[in-house]
């Protein structure tokens, strides 16, 4: 009991130690970063002759108390008080200056204040170290270590992590003071984490191999110093979320949850993407990510942050003009992540939708499969990576050509075809050019790469496992009843489409092109207006006949499995399965000699219901609040849902509440309107039975 009391009074101690330094470093990083030109912090990136006094008082008060709460000394208390008191005075006086900076530091201080005051228990030493030391000998260092400094490591990666954004995210990267204290912030950091490393090493093969990265990029840090400063800077902000994110992982708290959510699969799709979505958006109001140095606004960063999660392409400022290169990634990778990471997520939420499946996604995806094992889950987990990293890298590569051939310096060809590449395969629909591929609508060449990167995108890693297998690999004589599905209505859907268009639009919108052109054209948008967005002709040219083929397909969307978009093809396929039963009246749903279940039919007729009723409510509220034409307005709540991108130029006249209806729109449109109902319900079960009752239908 004596030892588990003196662990409680180290973790405790350790814990308001690392409070009241990550608050000494916030407190000296605010008065640099909050812009008071008139007063005494001085404006932002600066540091005046108050500004510095008061930095070092708190610097020095914030080491002694660290010392005090290590030593467990009970006077370290009232200086935190003090800290804590003169942080939120001096920060007070600058909200009319910078009223968000200044206003999150208070909120900081004020929260570590009470922490420490009704939470923090200081104790002197206890005089069974050596005994305390001795039980523990034998016991495993890894668990006593997370007892007693889990908490407290964890507390100080994290605001490190945090201090290192703001720097960057803020533009001060060239004020000295700034640099020392993430690099300060840094090294204790990766001090606190040696230790954690050491004893991960030590304890199992396991927990050993979980090390390898954060020694790799450790040793890249170290090796980048001599090269070039911001390139170890890099490597070593990698090194410190690498280890937060090692020892947030093993966290029982944070296991316990992961297992809840996997339990409930729908509402661990639902917080994925909202967690995604958050820290995109909190990236994108950084002044960083803006070409003008100013930040875009945090309507237009969550807008944004939606929109290339949920793969969708409807921006409210320019991805090429307004972001500037680092805005312009972090769209990429939440386009990356929102396409391929939540993708499997939901893969596993919609196979849980069938029954009560509380089993790991390993499992889940096997059962999909009927492989019969986890290794086969496993190998679909790796042809999900490999094969989108081959179909990106050919992409950017072809694309990068066009580019460069047409112009275009190397270096920005190269980013420009990696964008586009990963844009196109995720089905995203973002462009570096306000016009999409307009400027391309003569090139065959950029726009059958485009379509065969979409194609590939829409038609789901299960149906492209089994394409391999069988033309590749040939282990497989015939496709599923799924792949068949999904082939046949993509193929007949394209072409259809195809034919449409060339045919409402070949006096029209494809005016001036040559007949090749033409027909590419046809076959580019027929692809595209599915669910990518892209477009290579004026949306305002396009008939009225089209844009009601395109409000279809839009909602039709792709196949289940992939980076698209809509209701899914196999949904349409299903249903309009049941038509020849009901011609022959028959209570059999058959499709490719099988036979359909009843729960089949019930969720594909409940996923349109509901996607409708969706597009009808987002329709509606935007006809309340915005004075755009009506028939503009049903088309982007289509594209909306559908995650599409196409707009008719409704998105840029949008005002902030109009882009906030969109935004939810889209995040509901991508994670299923089935997926949202499933993960807020509750299941039920009646004991009741009741006599059945026929209805007259039609």
């Amino acid at each position: 009991i004596q030892a588990l009391e003196q662990n409680n009074d180290k973790a405790s101690s350790s814990l308001a130690a690392a409070r009241i330094l990550t608050s000494v470093s916030l407190s000296v990083l605010g008065v640099i970063l909050i812009d008071m030109p008139d007063g005494f912090l001085s404006a932002s990136g600066d540091l005046s002759i108050w500004g510095g006094v008061f930095s070092t008082i708190v610097s020095v008060l914030g080491l002694l108390c660290v010392a005090g709460f290590l030593l467990k000394n009970s006077w370290s208390l009232p200086i935190a008080y003090t800290i804590i008191f003169a942080s939120v005075g001096v920060f007070s006086l600058a909200i009319p200056h910078d009223p968000i900076k200044s206003g999150a530091l208070i909120i900081w201080q004020i929260y570590t204040g009470f922490i420490l005051m009704f939470f923090t228990n200081i104790r002197q030493k206890l005089s069974a170290d050596r005994f305390f030391q001795s039980e523990i000998d034998g016991y495993s260092r890894l668990k006593v270590w997370f007892l007693s400094y889990r908490r407290a490591s964890s507390h100080i990666l994290l605001v490190t992590v945090l201090q290192s954004l703001l720097v960057f995210g803020f533009n001060v990267t060239q004020n000295r003071i700034a640099m020392n204290i993430v690099f300060l912030m840094a090294i204790i950091s990766i001090f606190i984490g040696s230790k954690f490393l050491l004893l991960m090493f030590q304890h199992g093969k396991q927990t050993r191999r979980e090390t390898r990265l954060v020694i790799v990029l450790g040793a890249i840090s170290i090796f980048s110093v001599f090269f070039a400063v911001p390139v170890a800077a890099i490597f070593l902000f990698l090194s410190v979320c690498t280890i937060y994110v090692l020892i947030l992982a093993r966290s029982p708290s944070v296991r316990q949850g992961l297992d809840k959510f996997r339990d409930a699969p729908a509402l661990y799709v639902l917080m994925s993407f909202i967690i995604l979505i958050s820290v995109g958006a909190l990236f994108l109001s950084l002044p960083q990510a803006s070409a003008t140095g100013t930040s875009i606004g945090a309507v237009q960063a969550i807008f944004t942050a939606v929109s290339a999660a949920c793969v969708t392409g409807l921006t409210v400022v320019s991805t090429g003009q307004d972001l500037s290169i680092f805005g312009q990634i972090i769209v990429l990778i939440l386009v990356q992540l929102g396409g391929l990471g939540i993708m499997v997520l939901s893969t596993f939420a919609t196979l849980a939708f069938g029954g009560r499946l509380a089993v790991r996604c390993e499992r889940a995806l096997s059962e999909f499969f009927e492989a019969g094992g986890v290794s086969s889950a496993n190998n679909l987990v790796v042809f999900i990576f490999k094969s989108t990293i081959m179909i990106e890298l050919i992409g950017a590569v072809i694309l990068t050509y066009v580019f460069w051939s047409d112009g275009m310096e190397l270096k920005s060809a190269i980013g420009s075809g990696v964008f586009h590449a990963i844009s196109a395969f995720c089905n995203a629909g973002f462009a570096l050019s306000d016009s999409s591929l307009v400027a391309h609508n003569t090139n065959p060449l950029v726009l059958i790469t485009f379509s065969i990167l979409i194609t590939l995108g829409g038609l789901g890693f299960f149906v492209m496992l089994e394409l391999y297998s069988r033309f590749i690999r040939k282990t497989v004589n015939s496709f599923s009843i799924q792949a068949k599905l999904v082939l046949m209505t993509s193929l007949v859907i394209t072409l259809g489409c195809t034919i449409i268009f060339c045919f409402t639009e070949w006096n029209s919108a494809f005016t001036g092109l040559s007949f090749s052109d033409k027909v590419i054209n046809g076959f580019f948008h027929s692809v595209s207006a599915r669910t990518a967005g892209f477009n290579a002709v004026e949306m305002g040219s396009f008939t009225s006949a089209s844009i009601v083929i395109m409000i279809m397909i839009m909602f039709v969307g792709g196949a289940p499995g992939g980076t698209a978009g809509g209701v899914k093809v196999t949904t349409i396929g299903v249903l309009l399965a049941t038509l020849p039963a009901l011609l022959k009246n028959s209570s059999r749903i058959s499709l490719f000699n099988r036979s359909l279940s009843a729960a089949s039919v019930y969720k594909s007729a409940a996923l349109i219901t509901l996607s409708l009723t969706a597009v009808c409510i987002i329709w509606f509220v935007l006809l309340l609040s915005q004075d755009i034409d009506p028939l503009i307005l049903l088309f982007e709540a289509f594209s909306t849902m559908g995650t599409t991108g196409l707009s008719m130029g409704a998105t840029d006249k949008l005002d902030g509440f109009g882009q906030i209806v969109v935004s939810i729109g889209m995040f509901i449109g991508r994670i299923g309107p089935l997926t949202v109902a499933i993960a807020f319900g509750k299941e039920t079960k009646s004991k009741v039975e009741y006599p059945n009752a026929n209805i007259m239908i039609g």
